[in-house]
């Protein structure tokens, strides 16, 4: 789900990392940039995500479970599964959440 969440959220480093290197390079920046020539930054922004979630995420994920709302595990699993399918979802068709 971090790695789904990470492609979906990390737009914002996506963008900025696109941008860093075609400045790098020294081209112009198209308007309309086409994200599947850089799908290895989307890839790669959603991996560092999903660290970030696995290294941090886990108090947050316990608050929310344990004292926000309860969670038992079937819950718990299937609310992941519909998470996943949404921001999955709002990827490929480029919504932004």
């Amino acid at each position: 789900m971090s790695f789904v969440h990470g492609a979906q959220d990390g737009q914002k480093f996506i963008g900025i990392i696109i941008l860093y290197l075609y400045t790098l390079k020294g081209l112009n920046v198209p308007k309309n940039i086409i994200i599947s020539d850089n799908i290895w930054i989307v890839i790669f922004v959603s991996i560092i995500m999903a660290f970030g979630v696995r290294i941090g995420g886990k108090k947050i994920v316990e608050n929310i479970g344990k004292n926000i709302i309860e969670l038992d595990n079937k819950k718990a699993i299937f609310s992941d599964i519909a998470t996943i399918l949404n921001l999955f979802i709002a990827s490929i068709l480029r919504i932004s959440c």
